[in-house]
């Protein structure tokens, strides 16, 4: 994959989900992000579980969820 594509596709995405003003990019960490981007492309099915504030349950929520879905695919 391109690297300049992929930092443009993130870019653009993040702007329709944030607003330009609210957009603060730190690209050192741009090669992290396209291995993410990377490995998560063989993923499925994803889900993102987020807030903007902490202590409400994100990781409490994932691992529940996580849990259900192999008992259900057992």
């Amino acid at each position: 994959m391109d690297e300049l594509y992929i930092q443009d596709t993130i870019y653009l995405l993040l702007v329709h989900l944030l607003g330009e003003s609210e957009l603060i990019i730190d690209w050192l960490y741009f090669a992290d992000v396209v291995a993410i981007v990377e490995k998560l492309a063989t993923v499925k099915h994803k889900l993102l579980v987020l807030s903007g504030k902490g202590g409400v349950g994100k990781s409490t929520f994932s691992v529940q969820l996580s849990a259900r879905r192999l008992v259900s695919l057992s």
